[in-house]
């Protein structure tokens, strides 16, 4: 894995409990940072931990499933560009359950497409999302213009969340050159890489668009009630790094 040479974004939690409000969003992830669901509803708090360190804890109400009622969802920008890496930790609060699965943060580019799009209304962008599907297995759920289902394409990372432990994600994107076959993602958990593709056509023949930022999307589900919490959940995210080579 190649090491951090320009970061772009850093992002470490205070270590004071409290509501993780609009104005601390801003401050933290930039003045132009899009807030969509669950920040100003308080689904987000500091936390700390047991050895005293700040983490941000996100809430999913008991039987509520999708980004409006579960979790919290903003966007995050960078300088437009056509390789980027970013690094989280994460943690399933104990006794976790995560019945049919849901969201996780990732990177995104061009219109960041996501919602069960077709592929061409997927072309103008991607999303690189992972998920914790049943039992915690992990997938990296990724919308481009060639996937091949009507919704995220889902890839096994042959990884597990088990609750109660943290875990160190950390996804490389590169962009094709515009019309071939030569794009990239790879995955690492705790270090050890799990995934990688390079033959992925993100841009089609004339298409100028990079990757702009991160998506904090973070829900159970999903879009029906199978999906939803059996009881109030909290999933905990820390040390947040974006760079570029």
């Amino acid at each position: 894995m190649a090491s951090a040479q320009v970061v772009v974004r850093a992002v470490h939690f205070p270590d004071t409990p409290g509501a993780y409000t609009p104005e601390m969003v801003l401050a933290d992830w930039g003045s132009d940072a899009s807030i969509l669901d669950g920040i100003s509803q308080g689904r987000a708090r500091i936390t700390t931990q047991t050895n005293g360190n700040g983490v941000l804890r996100v809430a999913y109400p008991e039987g509520q499933f999708g980004p409006e009622p579960s979790g919290i969802q903003f966007k995050t920008f960078v300088p437009p560009g056509e390789e980027y890496y970013l690094r989280y930790r994460l943690k399933l609060h104990t006794g976790f359950d995560p019945v049919r699965g849901g969201k996780l943060p990732g990177l995104m580019g061009g219109t960041a497409p996501t919602g069960c799009l077709s592929a061409d209304e997927s072309a103008t962008g991607f999303s690189s999302r992972y998920m914790w599907k049943k039992l915690g297995a992990a997938i990296l759920y990724l919308y481009w213009g060639d996937k091949t289902v009507p919704c995220g394409e889902p890839y096994a990372l042959n990884v597990s969340f088990t609750p109660g432990v943290w875990y160190v994600l950390t996804q490389h994107v590169k962009l094709n050159t515009p019309g071939f076959y030569d794009g990239l993602v790879e995955v690492w958990v705790n270090d050890a890489q799990v995934f990688r593709k390079s033959d992925i056509r993100f841009r089609r023949a004339g298409a100028g668009w990079g990757i702009t930022g991160m998506y904090f999307s973070t829900f159970f589900g999903g879009s029906d009630s199978t999906w939803a919490t059996t009881k109030a959940e909290s999933i905990y995210f820390d040390d947040f790094i974006i760079w570029h080579p």
